[in-house]
C-alpha cells in the first residue's frame, strides 16, 4: 500500500489509493458504530449533558487515538496529515452530537452553560487534544464546532440572565430596609467576632484598602442586584470571546447602574435623600471594585438603523410637498428609493466609563446635599447679595441698612448654619461611616464638603469686614477659623 501511494501523483493511482481509503472507512465504520453507539447511550442515560460530553469526548479521544494508529499501519503516507482520518471519524463524531445537541438546547442555566463550556475548551481543546497533538488532530474542527454551540447558547441564555434576572429585580422591602438593614448586619457581624474571640479562634482584621472602595462586601451587605452582576461577570470573562464579553458585561452594567438607581429613590423615600445617595455611592463602589480586575475591554459599538431620512421624506407626500405622479428626478417614490434609504449609525459604549460618570454625578449630589444641610442659610445670604450688586441696584444705600441684609436676617443663617453644623454634623458622618466603612472612600467625600463649608464662612467673614461694623460682627457671632477647625475635624 505505501508503494501506491508513493505514486499518488499518477491519475489511476491516486484513483486506487482514494478507493482503499473509502473503503477501509466504510469498512471500520461499520465495525466500530454499534460499539460506540452503546457507549455513548450509556452516558446519555442520567441526561446529564456536563458528564455526557466529558465521557464522551473522552471516548471519542481514545477511538481517535486508536484508529490513527491502525491508519497509519495500513496508509503510512496518508496518515502524514492527520486530517485524512476526518471522514471515519466526523460519523463516529455525529453520533454523540446527535445525542447532545437536543439536550443543550434545552439547558437554560447559565452555571451549566458555564461548566460545558470549560469542559469542551478546557479539557478536551486546550488539554487532552493539544497534549495528545497529532493522532487526534482531526477531532479539533469538530469540538470547536460544539464550542461555539455551546457558547452561542451560552450567549442567549445570559442575554435572558441580565434582562430578566438583573435588569428585571424586584427587591422586597427587607431588602431596601436602610440602613436598617446594615446596622442589623453590622452588629450580627460584631457578635459572632466577639463570641470567636471568647472561644479562642485567632481573628485576622483586614488592613484598611488604600485605594477608594469598599472593603465591607459581605453578600449579606450587598442589594441583590449588585450581587447578581457580580457574581455573573467573572462567569462568562472565562467562557465568552472578548468581543461577546465585552457586550455582555456593558449590558449587565447598565442593567445594574439602573437597579441601583431605582432602588436608591425608594431608599430616599423610606429614609432620608441622604440615604438614598449613600446606598447609590455604596453601591456603584462595589460594582466598581469587582470590574477592576478584568482586563478586557468593557467597550463595544453598538450599530443601529437610522430611518429619519426616510421619515422625512414619506411626510413630505403625506403633506402633499412630493407628488409620485411626476416623470421627472423630484419623483416622491424615485426621491424615497434614492434618499430615503436608512443609515447605519454607531456608537461607541463604554460601560466603566459610564459607571465611573454615574459615580462620579452621585458624589458631587452627595457633597451638595451635605454642603447645603450644613451651611445653605449662610450661602443663601451670600447669593442675594451676589445677586443685588450683579444686577446694581440700592448701591447708595449701604447692605447692613437693605431689609434683605439686615444684621438680624444675617445673624439668623449664621445661627441656623451653626446649628446644623453643632447638631447634624456629627451624625452624618456616622451614617456615612455605616455606608462607606473605607476610610478613604470617606475623605475623598468629605475634603469637598470641608472646603465647601471652610468658603461659606470665609465669604461671610469678607461681607462682615467690608459692609457691617464691630458691633454687627458680635451680633452675628460667626465662628472663628480656630472653632470652625474644630467642628470640621468630625469629617477627617
Amino acid at each position: 500500500m505505501e508503494e501506491i501511494e508513493d505514486r499518488i501523483n499518477l491519475p489511476e493511482y491516486s484513483k486506487l489509493v482514494t478507493d482503499c481509503l473509502s473503503y477501509y472507512f466504510d469498512t471500520r465504520l461499520t465495525l466500530i458504530r454499534p460499539t460506540v453507539e452503546e457507549r455513548i447511550h450509556e452516558f446519555s442515560e442520567a441526561k446529564y449533558l456536563p458528564s455526557l460530553l466529558r465521557s464522551g469526548f473522552a471516548c471519542l479521544v481514545q477511538i481517535c487515538q486508536l484508529e490513527f494508529q491502525l491508519f497509519q499501519h495500513f496508509f503510512p503516507r496518508s496518515a502524514d496529515d492527520p486530517n485524512n482520518l476526518l471522514p471515519l471519524i466526523e460519523p463516529v463524531f455525529t453520533i454523540m452530537y446527535d445525542i447532545a445537541r437536543p439536550l443543550l438546547i434545552h439547558v437554560n442555566d447559565v452555571d451549566t452553560l458555564c461548566e460545558l463550556v470549560e469542559i469542551v475548551k478546557g479539557e478536551v481543546l486546550d488539554d487532552q487534544i493539544s497534549r495528545k497533538g497529532k493522532p487526534v488532530i482531526c477531532l479539533r474542527s469538530l469540538v470547536e464546532a460544539t464550542l461555539s454551540d455551546v457558547q452561542e447558547r451560552l450567549t442567549y441564555r445570559a442575554q435572558t440572565y441580565i434582562k430578566e434576572e438583573i435588569g428585571g429585580f424586584v427587591p422586597s422591602l427587607g431588602e431596601l430596609d436602610y440602613p436598617e438593614l446594615l446596622y442589623r448586619n453590622n452588629q450580627e457581624a460584631s457578635s459572632s467576632k466577639e463570641q470567636q474571640e471568647e472561644n479562642g479562634v485567632e481573628i485576622v482584621e483586614a488592613s484598611e484598602s488604600p485605594v477608594e472602595i469598599e472593603e465591607d462586601s459581605r453578600e449579606d451587605n450587598i442589594y441583590p442586584a449588585v450581587l447578581l452582576t457580580v457574581e455573573f461577570i467573572p462567569k462568562i470573562y472565562y467562557s465568552l470571546g472578548s468581543e461577546i464579553f465585552a457586550g455582555l458585561a456593558q449590558e449587565a452594567v447598565e442593567a445594574c447602574t439602573l437597579s441601583i438607581g431605582v432602588a436608591s429613590k425608594k431608599v430616599s423615600k423610606t429614609a432620608s435623600i441622604l440615604d438614598g445617595l449613600l446606598f447609590q455611592i455604596r453601591h456603584l463602589l462595589i460594582l466598581r471594585e469587582q470590574l477592576a480586575p478584568f482586563e478586557a475591554s468593557f467597550s463595544f459599538v453598538d450599530k443601529e438603523l437610522d430611518f429619519s431620512h426616510m421619515r422625512d421624506h414619506l411626510l413630505k407626500i403625506l403633506n402633499g410637498e412630493a407628488s409620485m405622479l411626476t416623470l421627472s428626478a423630484s419623483n416622491a417614490l424615485f426621491q424615497l428609493m434614492s434618499k430615503g434609504a436608512p443609515t447605519v449609525r454607531e456608537r461607541q459604549k463604554d460601560s466603566k466609563r459610564e459607571l465611573e460618570e454615574q459615580l462620579k454625578s452621585v458624589c458631587e449630589a452627595y457633597i451638595m446635599t451635605v454642603t447645603k444641610q450644613m451651611v445653605e442659610p449662610m450661602l443663601s445670604f451670600v447669593t442675594k447679595v451676589s445677586a443685588v450688586r450683579s444686577a446694581g441696584s440700592n448701591q447708595e444705600k449701604p447692605l447692613r441698612e437693605q431689609a434683605f441684609a439686615s444684621v438680624e436676617k444675617l445673624r439668623t443663617a449664621v445661627a441656623r448654619s451653626s446649628e446644623a453644623l453643632a447638631s447634624e454634623l456629627e451624625d452624618i458622618v456616622k451614617l456615612t461611616s455605616v455606608y462607606l466603612p473605607n476610610a478613604s472612600t470617606r475623605a475623598v467625600l468629605f475634603q469637598p464638603v470641608r472646603s465647601n463649608i471652610a468658603e461659606a464662612h470665609s465669604q461671610i467673614a469678607q461681607l462682615l469686614e467690608s459692609d457691617y461694623n464691630e458691633a454687627d460682627a458680635r451680633q452675628v457671632s460667626l465662628l472663628s477659623s480656630e472653632q470652625l477647625e474644630q467642628v470640621m475635624d468630625l469629617l477627617g
